[in-house]
């Protein structure tokens, strides 16, 4: 009988996953850094419209990104000082996890 639950035993394993909500509140920080429009978050975190417009309201709400419109009018993204500090935290909490999996399991 195998358990519902089964450890990951290589970080490869672990990359294959869904990518959870710090991932792309990350990917969508970084990308925001020097001002992105919703179609470049799109494109380069690779989201569709509905869950990036979900997760940057949640990051407009929490203070890590802001908005400013552009000279024709459109919201353009960018990450603020609060927002580059949780770029870094969640960078080193995924480091520390990428090298907890990539140990060999023990027998």
């Amino acid at each position: 009988m195998s358990s519902v639950y089964e450890p990951l035993s290589t970080l490869e394993e672990f990359k294959v996953r869904r990518r959870d909500a710090a991932h792309i509140a990350r990917e969508i920080l970084r990308v925001s850094m020097k001002g992105a429009s919703m179609t470049q978050i799109i494109y380069k975190v690779n989201l569709n419209f509905r869950l990036a417009n979900k997760h940057v309201k949640f990051l407009i709400e929490m203070g890590w990104l802001r908005v400013e419109p552009t000279a024709k009018g459109k919201p353009r993204f960018f990450t603020t000082l609060s927002g580059k500090t949780a770029v870094q935290r969640l960078s080193s909490i995924e480091k520390d996890l990428s090298e907890l999996f990539s140990r060999p399991m023990p027998a």
